[in-house]
C-alpha cells in the first residue's frame, strides 16, 4: 500500500481508488494487529474473521482522519 501511495498517491482521485489504497496501507497494518490478538487469545475462526474485518475498517477510518488532518494543517509534521 505504501509503495502504491508513493507512486500514485497524488494522482488518485476516485473514492474507490483512495479507499483501496487505505485498505492496503493502514487498513492492512491495523487489521493484522487485530487478527493477531484474536488468534493469541484463542478466538474461534468465525470471530477471528469478524475481528479482522473490524480491524481493517478501523485502519481505513484512521487513515481518512489522518488525511483530513494533513489537509487542514499541511505545514505541521506528524
Amino acid at each position: 500500500g505504501q509503495a502504491l501511495d508513493l507512486d500514485e498517491g497524488e494522482s488518485l482521485s476516485a473514492e474507490d481508488d483512495i479507499l483501496y489504497l487505505h485498505h492496503l496501507k493502514t487498513g492492512a497494518l491495523i487489521r493484522s494487529v487485530f487478527e493477531g490478538v484474536a488468534k493469541i487469545i484463542g478466538l474461534p475462526e468465525e470471530r477471528i474473521r469478524n475481528v479482522r474485518e473490524v480491524g481493517g475498517l478501523f485502519g481505513v477510518c484512521f487513515q481518512i482522519a489522518d488525511d483530513l488532518l494533513d489537509h487542514e494543517n499541511p505545514n505541521e509534521v506528524g
